[in-house]
C-alpha cells in the first residue's frame, strides 16, 4: 500500500502535514508514503529541512502535477497499483489506511 501526497512545499500549513504523514509512514499502517511537489530541488532541500519528512519527497514538473489536482494538498491511496482511495485538504487517519 502506497499513500502518494501531492503537496504545496510553501503552504502555511506543510509542517502539521508533514507531521502526519509522518505517523502514516510504515509503522501500524504498513503504508510507504511517497510525496510530489511541482518545483525544483532547491524547493525540496529547504522544505526537507525545515519539515523533516521520514518519506521520500520528489520534485515534478508543475504542468505535470496540475493535471492530477485543483486544490492542493491531494491524497491518493494505492493498493496493487490502483487508486483505492483520495482526500483532499488534510492526509488521511491512520484508521482510513489501514
Amino acid at each position: 500500500t502506497f499513500l502518494v501526497a501531492l503537496l504545496d512545499v510553501n503552504a502555511a500549513d506543510s509542517r502539521e502535514t508533514v507531521k502526519r504523514l509522518n505517523l502514516l509512514n510504515g509503522g501500524q499502517t504498513g503504508a510507504t508514503v511517497v510525496a510530489f511537489f511541482g518545483g525544483e530541488v532547491d524547493e525540496k532541500t529547504i522544505f526537507c529541512f525545515n519539515t523533516s519528512p521520514s518519506f521520500e519527497v520528489v520534485a515534478a514538473p508543475r504542468a505535470d502535477l496540475k493535471r492530477l489536482y485543483r486544490k492542493l494538498p491531494k491524497f491518493f491511496q494505492l493498493k496493487e497499483g490502483r487508486v483505492s482511495r483520495i482526500w483532499d485538504g488534510v492526509p488521511p487517519t491512520p484508521e482510513e489506511v489501514s
